[in-house]
């Protein structure tokens, strides 16, 4: 037995879309909050391939993988990182899609 799925490459942009909005919002809602600037930076992108989230604000890096060092104004940093991008897509994962 052979099953024909018409619209295979819209199903999978379809479900891609909607899972990568949901760990966007995910990303958005358990970033820490002082000024707002790291939640206002996420951002979901799509290239040919994949969906990825992006956050351009400069210490978006620090805050989800940690740092330990001087920075460059010379202030010592011991910052675990919180993974808030990676706990997020397990979230979405364990929880579903929901495509409803």
């Amino acid at each position: 037995m052979e099953l024909e799925i018409e619209n295979l490459d819209e199903i999978k942009d379809y479900i891609g879309n909607k899972m990568g909005l949901k760990v966007l919002r995910e990303c958005i809602m358990t970033s820490p909050v002082v000024t707002g600037r790291l939640r206002a930076g996420y951002a979901l992108k799509k290239d040919d391939e994949a969906y990825f989230i992006e956050n351009q604000v400069k210490y978006a890096n620090r805050i989800e993988y940690g740092f330990v060092g001087a920075d460059s104004l010379g202030r010592f940093f011991h910052q675990s990182g919180q993974r808030i991008v990676h706990k997020a897509i397990e979230k979405v994962l364990k929880d579903g899609v929901g495509l409803g």
